[in-house]
């Protein structure tokens, strides 16, 4: 089963700039695809949704640092280094939501074992 996130990227004025787009799969031990996009507002770039969804698909298929076990510190920490540093905040919440989404379906396992 996969689980699929969009996180929005924003600025100091609150407007979006990018965004991380992530698969987790469950059955494969925890493993997150994430990609990334980001726009250049100094030369001008606006926002878009559709484009910026494209482009993160396009990075998640292609970076192999982005594909990573959340339970690994090692893997998640390669990735955090592969992304632009503006957007690493906004990296660890979406590590975080992840984390959340995975210990809850092994919660959910536990119970009904």
């Amino acid at each position: 089963m996969t689980v699929r996130i969009t996180q929005f990227i924003r600025d100091r004025r609150n407007q979006r700039r990018g965004l991380f787009d992530a698969i987790i799969n469950r059955d494969s031990k925890e493993q997150v695809s994430l990609g990334w996009s980001l726009c250049s507002t100094t030369k001008g770039d606006r926002f878009n949704r559709e484009l910026g969804l494209h482009v993160a698909e396009g990075r998640r298929e292609k970076d192999k640092v982005l594909n990573f076990s959340v339970n690994c510190k090692e893997s998640v920490e390669a990735a955090r280094e592969s992304i632009p540093h503006s957007m690493r905040e906004t990296f660890d919440r979406v590590i975080n939501r992840c984390d959340r989404i995975v210990n809850s379906e092994n919660a959910v396992k536990e119970t009904v074992s």
